[in-house]
């Protein structure tokens, strides 16, 4: 299998777990897109080269997007499941994984608002009120929702905060957030997690 990726953003580090988590870390040959940082990645993106992730499979199908590459890598291994087939459990994950998504656009347009004078202070200020509301929202659920055995949700939201931690180091999200934060201490030990990190 080959994956092509923008080696920066949190989908992919997601990718990239769910890999390790379902043991197929050494069927992927990783191809990466875009920059190391974010300004070369921005870059990249503005000019139309970042696209989103591709996983070609071996019979030649294409899988598009880190939400459904991750679940096409969870169909394709033996070990318990990282997301189930339907109802309420499935729709909680899929939640997860979208809160993840909304956070790391937040996080990324403050990120260009701070490093970027001419975007305006205003900017950075709108998007951390967004992320804070994400992240109270993820804090209501990180003792419920949240726990339990692995899941794709789960990682998704993981890897953002760790994109949080390494970007936006200043921004203090633990502070109002200390189930969301006792959550993640204990995640990012997992092997897969320390594995991926940048």
């Amino acid at each position: 299998m080959k994956l092509y990726c923008n080696p920066i953003v949190p989908s992919t580090r997601s990718i990239l777990v769910t890999a390790m988590e379902a043991g197929l870390e050494d069927e992927l040959d990783i191809v990466r897109t875009g920059g190391t940082d974010v300004e070369a990645s921005e870059a990249a993106r503005a000019a139309g080269v970042v696209q989103e992730p591709r996983l070609a499979l071996d019979d030649g199908t294409v899988i598009v997007g880190a939400q459904q590459i991750c679940a096409c890598l969870d169909s394709l291994h033996e070990r318990p499941g990282m997301i189930p087939g339907a109802g309420e459990a499935r729709l909680e994950i899929d939640q997860l994984e979208s809160a993840a998504e909304e956070l790391f656009e937040a996080a990324l347009y403050r990120y260009q608002a701070l490093h970027w004078p001419d975007t305006g202070d205003n900017v950075a200020s709108a998007q951390w009120q967004r992320m804070q509301q994400i992240i109270e929202t993820l804090e209501s659920v990180a003792g419920t929702v949240m726990t339990g055995p692995v899941n794709l949700g789960q990682i998704a939201v993981a890897c953002t905060l760790g994109w949080l931690d390494k970007y936006l180091p200043d921004d203090d999200w633990r502070s109002r957030s200390p189930a969301l934060a006792r959550w993640y201490r204990r995640f990012r030990d997992r092997p897969s997690m320390r594995a991926t990190e940048q």
